[in-house]
């Protein structure tokens, strides 16, 4: 009989010490995911939804047991639809690769959301499994731009409809825009003055004025001066 216990012992320190930071990552992952503005989905071969990170919910207003294995196209904004199918044609053909998409999203108040965003084909990836969407609310970015662009088409159409003439001037006094009324009042050409130095059909006896006047403003940014001065017209005459 053997009357003894029998230990069999090795050192895992490194594999508990690798454990540890093992866990330790996943922790800070987890936590970096969890309080992230960005959205993950991870989406199966069919494209339903495997997995939604918690600022999903928060963005979109829709709880994982709405959503969770559900095809989240059918929240597309019709208009934007092809666009996200063309892109997840593109993924499957190409494993492993990534592709750019902005759309609208229904949100559960009823409106549609701006959602910018890249998806990576990571099926093969045996990690992974999954199509890694990774997007964000830029409804505010892209309504501020729509702003902006309506603002401009509106001074657009009031310069050029102004009978006023309006010039833009570089740096070096070269002519770079003139409005549509300038061609009306002074009958010249674009091709005639465009890329000329500003003054050259102002009267020479005028001429020390605007320096001046010129060399004040360049002096005092974001000042308005008061200017008079005769104007060569394409007749000759001087306005």
């Amino acid at each position: 009989y053997v009357r003894s216990l029998v230990f069999n012992l090795r050192d895992v320190t490194e594999q508990k010490r690798a454990d540890q930071m093992l866990v330790a990552r996943e922790k800070r992952f987890r936590s970096l995911i969890e309080n992230s503005f960005d959205i993950i989905l991870l989406l199966d071969e069919q494209f339903k939804v495997a997995y939604r990170s918690p600022s999903a919910e928060r963005i979109s207003g829709r709880s994982d047991q709405d959503v969770l294995g559900t095809d989240p196209r059918q929240n597309i904004h019709p208009e934007d639809l092809p666009i996200i199918n063309a892109v997840i044609q593109k993924l499957m053909q190409a494993p492993g690769s990534s592709e750019h998409a902005l759309f609208r999203f229904l949100n559960t108040d009823g409106r549609y959301i701006w959602m910018e965003g890249y998806a990576t084909n990571l099926l093969k990836d045996p990690d992974v499994k999954s199509i890694v969407f990774n997007y964000r609310d830029v409804t505010a970015r892209i309504e501020a731009e729509e702003r902006l662009a309506n603002r401009e088409k509106h001074f657009r159409a009031l310069i050029e409809n102004s009978m006023d003439v309006i010039i833009v001037l570089d740096k070096s006094l070269t002519m770079v825009y003139r409005s549509p009324s300038a061609i009306k009042v002074t009958g010249l050409s674009d091709e005639m003055t465009i890329g000329r130095d500003g003054r050259y059909f102002v009267h020479p006896e005028d001429i020390g004025a605007v320096d001046i006047t010129i060399r004040e403003l360049l002096l005092r940014p974001g000042v308005s001066l008061n200017l008079l001065f005769r104007y060569r017209c394409g007749d000759g005459h001087y306005i």
